[in-house]
């Protein structure tokens, strides 16, 4: 964090949780050590405190600091923030051997994305041996959610889900998926739609990335039965994390503006 930037941290509690808990208002456990020996937060020193649900700021100061808590009090609220609407509503990664994965999740959170599922392909390196296993990888991929979000002043953190497999991961695709909705698959096949040749988009999207052996024939037949359109992100052959960056920056180009909006 650069010299005078904000000291932003995350709640799980919801903007009016935060308002009627004033007077035990902490930080998480988990953020007690960044603040007080990363940070070196002391008393009196003013912080940013984010709802993960609803995004509201609060303009906190710090009251105690002890080994096990950091207390605070409430100084404000920001004005309230507009709805959270990134372009690209569900992105479905297949999970890298590696940090690949981690640096996935921090720039899929700094370029917006509302569902993050990390799954496990057909060709994956990675193989989730059981409940507790995913679990314990989710706990360490949220940590590295927040912390892109803190670093790029994210006031949203993506909803993140580990899914053991292709039909896990569309069944959930499903759930959140509302009529008009693009879907869209990342392909290296020689009939995929160019990306740049698909219309501006007034709908938020799906999208699937797959690993680095490519999807198997068995994936590719259900994604498209599931109505995902194959489309070509270019003639190079990327790695499965730069085409989910990739994407999720073209995608966004393509959002549907009002006139009153120019591209930037």
């Amino acid at each position: 964090m650069s010299k005078g930037q904000e000291k932003r941290f995350f709640s799980p509690k919801s903007g009016e949780e935060i308002r009627a808990n004033i007077s035990v208002l902490c930080l998480e456990p988990s953020d007690t050590h960044y603040a007080r020996d990363v940070l070196r937060l002391k008393s009196g020193d003013t912080i940013t405190l984010v709802s993960r649900i609803c995004g509201s700021t609060f303009r906190c100061s710090v009251n105690a600091i002890s080994d096990q808590e950091i207390s605070l009090s409430l100084d404000g609220e920001a004005s309230p923030v507009s709805p959270f609407s990134p372009q690209t509503k569900l992105l479905a990664f297949a999970l890298c051997k590696g940090k690949r994965t981690t640096l996935l999740i921090e720039k899929a959170t700094e370029l917006g994305v509302e569902h993050l599922v990390l799954w496990q392909a057909d060709h994956s390196v990675v193989i989730l041996n059981n409940k507790k296993e995913r679990e314990k990888k989710l706990a360490r991929f949220e940590s590295t959610a927040e912390a892109a979000a803190r670093q790029s002043q994210q006031r949203y953190l993506p909803q993140l889900h580990i899914c053991a497999n292709l039909e896990e991961m569309l069944e959930l695709s499903d759930t959140l998926w509302l009529d008009g909705e693009p879907r869209f698959c990342c392909s290296l096949r020689s009939d995929a739609t160019p990306i740049q040749k698909i219309s501006p988009l007034q709908a938020r999207s799906h999208v699937i990335v797959g690993p680095e052996g490519d999807l198997s024939p068995r994936e590719q037949l259900e994604i498209e039965k599931r109505g995902f359109e194959l489309v070509s992100l270019g003639p190079n052959t990327l790695r499965s994390e730069t085409a989910a960056i990739a994407v999720l920056a073209m995608l966004e180009a393509l959002r549907e503006l009002p006139d009153e909006m120019p591209r930037l």
